[in-house]
């Protein structure tokens, strides 16, 4: 898809077979996409990348993927990026408190959704950022 071709997605997820097969599945999309497998490189990453997208897991090694978001969106240059947070959790009032004031704009979950669903959620983010 050519208007996909720039696009850049920032994949933060420790699951090598998710990672493995969403990068292949975005690139396909014409995304082009980097990846992140712990919590502590992220914020880090999201500043040498500066995507377009971030796709963020919550359970993460080192730093969860809640502190990632809040981090994320009290930062000036990052705050603007559309973050879909992927978990095997459901989005509990508990989780949503956790993240207050930095709600992801969707949460997916991983079981729950095909590779296909989490790139149609990633078409929507952008085009409702673009």
């Amino acid at each position: 898809m050519a208007g996909n071709a720039k696009k850049k997605i920032l994949l933060i997820e420790d699951d090598e077979i998710l990672v493995s097969a969403l990068t292949m599945k975005l690139k396909q999309s014409g995304y082009d996409v980097s990846n992140c497998i712990s919590g502590d490189q992220a914020l880090d990453m999201a500043r040498d990348v500066f995507p377009d997208l971030i796709l963020l897991d919550i359970i993460l090694p080192k730093v969860k993927g809640t502190t990632i978001i809040r981090q994320l969106k009290h930062d000036d240059h990052l705050s603007h990026i559309p973050v879909i947070m992927l978990t095997n959790l459901s989005p509990r009032p508990s989780l949503i408190d956790e993240i207050k004031g930095a709600e992801p704009m969707f949460f997916l979950i991983k079981s729950q959704s095909t590779l296909e669903e989490i790139i149609e959620k990633v078409k929507e983010a952008l085009k409702k950022n673009s």
